[in-house]
């Protein structure tokens, strides 16, 4: 498909200003992952977002910014460092041998004590101290030890096995569960309403977490746990062929980063599917730093170290390879060698996460429950026999809670106690928690307008067709482009990559999701506009927060894509155009204080930037869009390095005009 490309400028500034904001680069943590995946897929094979915002965590496990300073490590609630430090490594665990378990397969006293169990952790204090393990420290950044690379497999497994042996402390029955997310993949229904998000197990699905055994527990930025499950995304969750496509191979580096053809078999791209399912765009599973603060983080964590130990026992037994020391040759902080960070874990090295002493001595695992038409039984009431696939899977809450005969009213944050409230969260204003390097308040940020564009792509057909002579055809709609026209043409077919079974918009009404990730901050926002994607081309307006610049400057980076994982692309207003034009650009933002004529410190100011309201008539300003991102969905690479034209020399107003370009005046 044909990029929109409008203008070609040449520069010698690093920064294209225009009305007081400053378009920037990719940053180089950014780009230099984007061009690590471009040489391995493209996005016909992997969905765009999926890749997108993979590269958004390396650039924050790899930025300095991503670090607090008020991160306790050492001690919370009277538990001091001294008594919690490991000196020496473990090689058995004081409490025993454990077996590990499908969280819906623990008998209902099982798993109210493990429960119970993590809540006497929490207030304790010991279970933050082993969420803080999991983000980075003033002068270290810590997360890309154990991200991004073979050390990923090895340290979240000693993690999870030292974390476990502090929660066996408060009760030592309990053991860390598994969330076999493909049970909810292979659902009937929404894996969102899966009997996982009722009170019985996880609790509060969206918003702040209100009910279940984890109400009210902090989350990592400062406030309440938040979750934004997400509707109708089930290709977020791992399947069966996802986990054959790891077990088909034999050695580790075939399986972790960096990223190698097929991407389908690394273990750490599937395991970050799950944490966008919890987190969705504003939750805390979808942060890297905030992620450990959900419980659900630990039971999913768990199951991707399942996973692993299934590919391990496959290793020796069809690969004669010996897993204990198939580390993949990688030097500097990732090597086998280099010794891992958290107190409870500094004296095991990389290489040690690969020992056979855990699964011998620590823990086992129960393996997934199994059913056929022969025996459908699948050893829960939360879960059951799908016997056209021979599968165990979840229940819906529907199905094994008590409906209160009464439908709850919609709201802003629902609870999932009731089995009537069924909402979609595809269309219901998400809770951000307005996080500015860890502290939550809307104060600090300030809105600016992006525009939408997007152009229909062929091969949709809406429900509403043309009459001639008194016969309907069918075979287009009334809202369609004429084959002739400069749009149809323009609009070339794509098959990007989208989430499996992901739900169209038959009524039209298309939200476009927009983010803003800080690169001078840590914080992130997100909102989305909705468009009427039955038109040939429909522009909308969503308002983004970013830190509001006081004393320095704020830099943030944003991007947009469908509820299909499809991404638009960033174009930037160019300065004194007239009529005004736009062209390619990173979607890197620089804002100063004197920019306060590009944003507003609410979305209600931001709103009378565009209206003139005056004795009762209403005329639209308008003001053209710093930013403006184009919804077309071709098959090219949609990250493209524009820090080459930002360098060059614009001053000369050379530039040159593709016939017809779009947008913001359309043809």
């Amino acid at each position: 498909m044909s990029s929109i490309t409008l203008l070609v400028f040449i520069t010698a500034c690093p920064f294209l200003v225009v009305a007081d904001i400053q378009y920037m680069p990719w940053p180089e943590h950014l780009f230099s992952c984007l061009e690590s995946f471009q040489k391995v897929t493209d996005i016909t094979e992997e969905v765009g977002e999926h890749i997108f915002r993979h590269c958004i965590d390396v650039q924050n496990i790899k930025s300095s910014k991503l670090s607090w300073s008020w991160v306790n490590i050492t001690g919370v609630g009277g538990l001091p460092r001294t008594k919690r430090q490991a000196t020496t490594p473990i090689t058995s665990p004081p409490s025993g041998y454990r077996i590990r378990k499908e969280y819906r397969t623990l008998t209902d006293d099982e798993r109210n004590r493990f429960h119970a169990a993590l809540n006497a952790m929490r207030r304790a204090g010991e279970f933050q101290i082993f969420a803080n393990y999991h983000r980075n420290i003033p002068g270290r950044n810590v997360l890309q030890e154990f991200h991004n690379g073979p050390a990923f497999l090895g340290w979240h497994r000693v993690y999870l096995a030292r974390f476990e042996e502090a929660l066996r402390r408060y009760d030592n029955t309990v053991s860390l569960p598994y969330w076999n997310s493909s049970m909810d993949f292979y659902m009937t229904g929404d894996p969102a309403n899966s009997v996982l998000w009722s009170n019985l197990f996880l609790g509060t699905r969206s918003g702040f977490v209100t009910s279940g055994p984890f109400a009210g527990w902090p989350g990592g930025a400062n406030s309440v746990l938040n979750r934004d499950v997400m509707l109708n995304r089930r290709g977020l969750l791992i399947s069966t062929d996802d986990i054959n496509n790891v077990l088909r191979l034999c050695r580790t580096e075939d399986v972790s980063f960096p990223p190698r053809r097929p991407l389908n078999s690394i273990i750490e791209f599937h395991h970050n599917r799950p944490h966008s399912f919890v987190g969705g765009n504003t939750g805390d599973m979808g942060t890297l730093p905030n992620a450990a603060f959900d419980p659900a983080f630990f039971l999913h964590h768990a199951y991707i170290d399942y996973i692993w130990e299934l590919f391990r026992t496959r290793q020796r037994s069809a690969c004669n390879v010996d897993p204990t020391t198939d580390y993949p040759n990688t030097v500097s902080i990732q090597g086998p060698n280099s010794f891992m960070w958290g107190n409870d874990l500094s004296a095991y090295r990389n290489i040690d996460g690969y020992a056979d002493y855990w699964t011998r001595n620590w823990y086992g695992y129960q393996p997934t429950p199994t059913c056929s038409s022969v025996n459908p039984d699948c050893g829960s009431r939360y879960l059951r026999c799908d016997t056209t696939r021979n599968t165990c899977v979840s229940r819906s809450a529907s199905e094994v809670l008590p409906s209160t005969g009464k439908r709850r009213k919609r709201q802003a944050i629902a609870p999932f106690s009731d089995v009537n409230a069924i909402y979609d969260n595809a269309y219901t204003p998400k809770q951000n928690v307005y996080s500015v390097d860890g502290v939550c308040d809307t104060k600090l940020w300030v809105y600016i307008p992006v525009q939408i564009v997007h152009i229909r792509p062929k091969g949709y057909t809406f429900t509403s067709f043309p009459i001639t002579a008194g016969q309907l055809d069918a075979s287009f709609d009334v809202y369609y482009a004429p084959t002739e026209s400069y749009l149809y043409n323009y609009s070339q077919p794509g098959n990007p990559k989208e989430y499996q079974q992901c739900q169209k918009y038959e009524s039209g009404a298309k939200p476009i999701y927009v983010t803003s990730d800080g690169i001078s901050y840590y914080g992130t926002y997100t909102d989305y506009a909705i468009v009427d994607g039955r038109l040939p081309v429909q522009s909308s307006v969503v308002y983004i927060a970013v830190k509001k610049p006081s004393g320095t400057s704020t830099e943030a980076i944003l991007s947009a894509r469908d509820i299909c994982g499809c991404v638009c692309k960033p174009q930037c207003l160019v300065r004194n155009s007239n009529p005004p034009a736009y062209k390619p650009c990173s979607g890197a933002i620089k804002l100063t204080d004197s920019s306060t004529n590009m944003y507003a410190s609410t979305i209600y100011e931001a709103t009378m930037m565009e209206w003139d309201i005056a004795f009762g008539n209403i005329r639209s300003k308008k003001p053209d869009a710093a930013i403006v991102f184009t919804c077309t969905f071709g098959n090219e690479w949609p990250w493209i390095n524009y820090q080459t034209t930002l360098n060059e020399d614009q001053t000369r107003g050379h530039h040159v005009r593709t016939p017809g370009g779009l947008p913001t005046r359309y043809r």
